[in-house]
């Protein structure tokens, strides 16, 4: 085997499709925030938060572009943090925002894998502090194992966590919408336009992780091409769940009683015609969004690590990857 064919073999295998790498985004968007988002901006913009969601996801699609055209350009493993070292260069403005960011991936998996603790704790240990502990931390553990096995383990668990949320919040959507009360959606009880664009501020944070969707080039056989597609999917995918699910939830309830029900307003929404079903499956959605928001914020670290290693931000054995002899400094696909 000449030195060609050796490089070649030594290269990992790109296996991740269209699909897997826009749930990859979808599962750091469709999280928690669902569940604690809608009663926020329901307090500022009432019953007229789908409209809300629908802003926040058009804001999000034109930032979404940035990436599709940033990602063609550059499809390393390096994701965003390329992206700004090609605009800056790699002096003190690109280090600091690069740490910056790395550290805010691992407290938002933190604050993710909390609420998962919350939610698993609540369901087999009677709200137990202790034990929401032992379950996030067994959270992050899991994920982090999963994300060392290797991206094509990453992107078929996140697959079917990501079907699994869809399916549910699909039908909440469905069966609140088919049951709704048009009148509580009547656009003369809307807030003022001032109040809905307020609220924009609030939902658009429903949208922040698909930026994870660009350190997937590194896995698709043709970045160039398919990471912009796996992009757009995933803005179109959550705002059509986030449009669907508060057309539900405010079509059910009134605005206050969506305020006052806090994170239960889905399950609320969902008494009427599931009753305690309803409340079930919300639970369930909420342990597989947050498992699937932490591994989404757990996969760019490997790149991020790589890139920070070239950088100088890291030592140097940080940036080879496990059972490769690969360069310092190796981001590219």
């Amino acid at each position: 085997m000449n030195g060609k064919e050796q490089a070649a073999a030594d290269q990992p295998k790109k296996q991740m499709t269209i699909l897997q790498a826009s749930f990859i985004g979808v599962g750091a968007m469709v999280g928690a925030g669902i569940f604690a988002l809608l009663s926020a901006a329901g307090a500022v913009a009432g019953s007229a938060v789908w409209l809300s969601f629908l802003i926040a996801g058009a804001i999000c699609a034109l930032q979404g572009y940035s990436f599709a055209k940033l990602g063609s350009r550059y499809p390393t493993a390096g994701g965003m943090l390329t992206y700004l070292a090609k605009g800056f260069g790699e002096g003190h403005i690109t280090g600091i925002v690069s740490w910056l960011f790395y550290m805010t991936g691992a407290i938002v998996a933190a604050m993710v894998a909390t609420s998962f603790g919350g939610y698993a704790s609540a369901v087999v240990a009677d709200d137990d502090r202790g034990w929401a502990i032992v379950f996030a931390v067994g959270l992050v553990v899991v994920m982090t194992l999963l994300n060392v096995v290797g991206s094509t383990a990453v992107a078929r668990v996140q697959s079917l966590i990501v079907k699994v949320v869809l399916a549910i919040l699909s039908l909440f959507a469905i069966v609140t919408i088919m049951n709704w009360d048009p009148t509580l959606l009547n656009p003369a009880g809307y807030p003022s336009l001032r109040e809905i664009v307020s609220s924009v501020a609030l939902t658009f944070f429903a949208f922040l992780g698909f930026g994870v969707i660009t350190f997937t080039a590194k896995d698709l056989p043709r970045p160039g091409r398919q990471l912009p597609r796996a992009i757009y999917l995933a803005v179109a995918i959550a705002t059509t769940i986030y449009v669907a699910v508060s057309l539900g939830v405010f079509g059910t309830l009134t605005p206050d009683q969506v305020v006052e029900y806090g994170t239960t307003a889905l399950a609320e929404a969902a008494k009427p015609t599931l009753g305690q079903a309803g409340y079930v499956l919300m639970v369930i959605t909420a342990l597989f969004s947050t498992a699937g928001a932490v591994n989404a914020s757990l996969y760019p670290a490997a790149g991020m690590t790589r890139h920070l290693a070239a950088a100088g931000q890291f030592p140097p054995a940080f940036g080879r990857q496990i059972g490769r002899r690969a360069p310092v400094g190796l981001v590219g696909p």
